[in-house]
């Protein structure tokens, strides 16, 4: 998938009810376009539960420029502060902030779900 296509999965990911069976808050709406609309932030979303998801999508292993670039939302107790990559274990983030693997949403989304199957079926030429 492309870097864009990466993005879109991920919150659409988080739009479903899988994000609840994997402890991710789930998104209610966005707040702002999937992708380029803000430096460093891909998805920027209310939760269902009325606090908002930030999260940072990458393709390779967690970046300390990404993690710090996400240490701005730390402070506010609203904020749910989650990055998509590859990791490979290597690097730990700090604690504020949600590491969960692309590798695991593509599996659960476009390969075991409905909806996800369809939505990667449409998106390939």
């Amino acid at each position: 998938l492309t870097p864009d296509q990466q993005e879109v999965m991920c919150g659409e990911f988080l739009r479903s009810p899988l994000a609840e069976q994997y402890d991710l808050p789930r998104i209610a709406t966005y707040l702002t376009p999937i992708g380029r609309t803000m430096a460093d932030v891909d998805i920027y979303a209310l939760t269902t539960t009325g606090k908002r998801i930030i999260a940072q999508v990458t393709y390779g292993d967690i970046t300390d420029r990404k993690i710090k670039a996400l240490e701005q939302f730390k402070d506010d107790p609203n904020n749910t502060i989650v990055y998509f990559c590859n990791s490979s274990g290597k690097k730990i983030a700090p604690d504020y902030i949600r590491i969960f693997p692309l590798e695991t949403i593509y599996q659960a989304f476009c390969q075991n779900n409905p909806t996800g199957q369809r939505w990667l079926k449409e998106i390939m030429p």
